[in-house]
């Protein structure tokens, strides 16, 4: 029973996703954790009170309405608005509280991953372009580190502000709420049958983005060589089938979960109507009074209007957390070329440095330098030249080796693999 027990609080909260992540970026919180905590307990008030208008609906309705009562009458309009001010000044404090959290968070994140963008070696610069450093090490962070607390105050909000509402629900009527609550449990069902699908459009959508980014990039820094070569048609047409290509998968986003928040206030609706049906037997047999039932709907409305765009919050919180995804996969690289812990610091070179059996490439099996020999004397400077681009492929490559200024032999080209001297047909 206990293994039982374990393993469905296991898939229930310590697998979940939101959880991992949320544990993952602690050590990025921790600094700021009294303020994170304030703004996140302060959106407990700020969607319980929610159901406070539904709640004194009741008494309106039977007192006043009913009853002409014209002392109550009075009371309860500066009780709602009293309620709503204290609501709306917490609900100001909780913004202002998580959006300063979630920007310094931000900012802590874009400085340890820039850190790391210097920590890497030459062969990621060359696996991976502009676009892509500046969607992953910029872009991500912000959708992560924001949307990591701005979800989660919305979350708590949203659930607080239901749990009160059922509340009130129950209070006017139990039967009219297990027809309520069951047709919002049936609206939840289509988020789960398109959570898988989401992830994969999102994380393409990211991807698509990283190459715009590149695009723009390489516009901007290759204009002249764009120009020299004519290459504007080339460019444009590379630049419209990528557009084609975000247009597909957006298009794609609103196939797959443009159709949640319709069908969701639909089935709402549904719900809705069965308890208005329901009532009109419940009021005529005295279960119910008017109150009762004016409060339910009212608190009903309440509990069905942010249910209606739950599915574009989906979408939100998906982005979040496969943003935080990205940066702990940038977190977890290893450069390949470190400096050793017994490192020894080079004080000083008397005679000569020499290089016995040197290997070099920027790609794999395509090799630039082969068992290379050189023994480079001191005080001299030793330049491997090649035209731009082709130190990848090798052809034209030499080297000069000067001492003071001037050559150090007339004979300063040396032919490597596949290599030809300058002049040379």
């Amino acid at each position: 029973m206990k293994k039982t027990i374990g393993k469905f609080l296991d898939g229930l909260i310590f697998s979940n996703s939101l959880y991992v992540n949320y544990k993952r970026m602690w050590p990025f919180i921790k600094p700021y954790w009294f303020r994170a905590c304030l703004g996140v307990a302060l959106a407990v008030p700020v969607g319980a009170l929610d159901s406070v208008v539904a709640l004194f609906l009741k008494p309106y309705t039977d007192d006043v309405l009913v009853g002409k009562n014209a002392t109550f009458a009075a009371y309860i309009p500066l009780m709602i608005i009293s309620f709503v001010l204290v609501q709306s000044i917490l609900n100001y404090t909780v913004k202002y509280m998580t959006t300063w959290v979630g920007n310094k968070i931000t900012l802590d994140v874009r400085k340890k991953l820039f850190a790391k963008l210097l920590s890497m070696d030459t062969a990621y610069f060359d696996g991976h372009d502009s676009g892509h450093v500046m969607m992953r090490y910029n872009s991500d962070a912000d959708t992560a580190c924001n949307g990591l607390i701005n979800n989660l105050r919305l979350v708590i909000s949203k659930v607080f502000s239901s749990l009160s509402l059922v509340c009130v629900l129950f209070y006017n009527s139990w039967q009219l709420t297990v027809i309520a609550v069951g047709a919002v449990l049936v609206a939840f069902v289509p988020i789960y049958i398109v959570r898988r699908k989401m992830e994969e459009l999102v994380r393409g959508t990211v991807q698509v983005g990283s190459v715009a980014m590149k695009a723009y990039n390489e516009a901007f820094n290759g204009n002249r060589t764009i120009a020299a070569y004519n290459l504007q048609k080339d460019e444009r047409s590379m630049f419209d089938n990528l557009m084609e290509r975000v247009f597909n998968l957006n298009m794609g986003i609103v196939k797959h979960t443009g159709w949640l928040s319709p069908l969701m206030h639909f089935i709402i609706s549904l719900g809705l109507a069965f308890v208005i049906w329901q009532s009109s037997s419940l009021i005529v047999k005295g279960v119910i009074t008017s109150g009762n039932f004016t409060s339910f709907v009212a608190a009903l409305l309440l509990l069905y209007t942010p249910l209606k765009t739950v599915g574009d919050d989906y979408v939100d919180i998906k982005k979040a957390l496969l943003a935080i995804d990205r940066i702990f996969e940038i977190f977890a690289i290893q450069p390949r070329i470190t400096e050793p812990a017994d490192a020894h610091t080079l004080r000083g070179v008397k005679k000569e440095i020499k290089f016995e059996n040197v290997n070099f490439s920027y790609k794999e099996g395509v090799p630039v330098l082969k068992n290379i020999n050189l023994t480079v004397p001191v005080g001299s400077t030793l330049a491997l030249v090649g035209n731009s681009g082709e130190l990848t492929t090798g052809p034209h490559l030499h080297f000069e080796l000067w001492y003071k200024g001037a050559p150090l032999n007339p004979e300063n080209y040396i032919e490597f693999e596949n290599s030809k001297r300058p002049g040379e047909e």
